[in-house]
């Protein structure tokens, strides 16, 4: 599975549609993290590796800090583990 690259994304909505493509859930979920969190759940809807390396994720941060913990507590709760990489990207 390729790595899943946040480096450039700058709001949530950018988030929520990566997020979408990167796990192949459904197109008809909602864009928040409960939706988010109920598909990764459903392993009928998503395709869920047990391991992930993410991509930029110190980026991520520092646009949208709650977001990013809540996304690592999902999952987390869902035994997917993640590597963290640095991004390449510089402003």
């Amino acid at each position: 599975m390729p790595p899943l690259n946040l480096s450039q994304i700058h709001t949530k909505s950018e988030l929520m549609n990566t997020l979408g493509i990167f796990f192949w859930l459904s197109d008809w979920r909602g864009r928040n993290w409960d939706a988010f969190h109920d598909c990764i759940q459903n392993r009928e809807t998503s395709t869920l590796p047990s391991q992930i390396q993410i991509i930029g994720l110190e980026n991520l941060q520092k646009n949208l800090g709650e977001d990013v913990k809540i996304f690592r507590e999902i999952l987390d709760e869902n035994s997917i583990g993640y590597r963290i990489s640095p991004s390449s990207f510089k402003k």
